[in-house]
């Protein structure tokens, strides 16, 4: 998949090249990059036009394809919309509305971010790189039933305290029931299920 990248952000601090791959940062001055998801989710609202990503070097093009492949699953009219920028391990991102509207979504976007670390857009490595991702490997019900389509949340908001969002999507998916995942995700209004007819299971009913 190609990616279609607007012009490219300049960062202008010190900082900009501290960090690891899976760390996010705000544009918010100082430039300081997070490592706790928990934490970065507290900085980050539906009001945020974008942020940054580390990832590694020159990895960019295909943290930012998984993210569009993930879109593209979803037939998402919207899409999210990337930069890069002047240091080749951070990726500016800008999520579509349909990110931003919801808490608990902005929370897997956290972690879709890293599971693209692993994804090579040549090989469209999708599941395997999403299934290494700890975080989706352990909440992979929870996921499945989002990727065919069941995007509206209609469950308890993630919370925590004013620096830490502990209860989020691990929280709250990790070794659920498929009964407990069907009653929070739901289908939105005037849409179907974007689940095969052969796929028998009560997961995506």
């Amino acid at each position: 998949m190609e990616v279609q990248f607007k012009e490219p952000k300049i960062i202008k601090s010190m900082y900009a090249g501290s960090g690891s791959p899976g760390y996010y940062a705000t544009s918010d001055i100082p430039f300081r990059f997070e490592s706790c998801r928990e934490k970065f989710l507290t900085k980050i609202t539906n009001r945020t036009k974008g942020f940054y990503f580390r990832h590694k070097k020159n990895g960019g093009a295909n943290v930012a394809a998984f993210i569009l492949k993930t879109e593209e699953i979803l037939k998402l009219k919207e899409r999210s919309e990337f930069a890069l920028t002047n240091e080749d391990c951070v990726l500016w991102i800008e999520p579509c509305k349909f990110w931003n509207n919801c808490k608990m979504k902005r929370a897997l976007l956290t972690i879709l971010l890293r599971a693209g670390i692993r994804y090579d857009r040549n090989i469209d490595n999708y599941e395997q790189a999403a299934f290494k991702e700890n975080y989706l490997k352990i909440t992979q019900k929870a996921f499945k039933r989002f990727l065919f389509g069941y995007t509206k949340y209609i469950g308890e908001e993630p919370h925590g305290s004013s620096a830490l969002e502990t209860y989020g999507w691990v929280y709250f998916f990790k070794q659920k029931r498929n009964k407990d995942i069907k009653q929070v995700w739901v289908l939105p209004r005037k849409k179907k299920s974007l689940a095969s007819s052969v796929v028998e299971d009560e997961l995506w009913s």
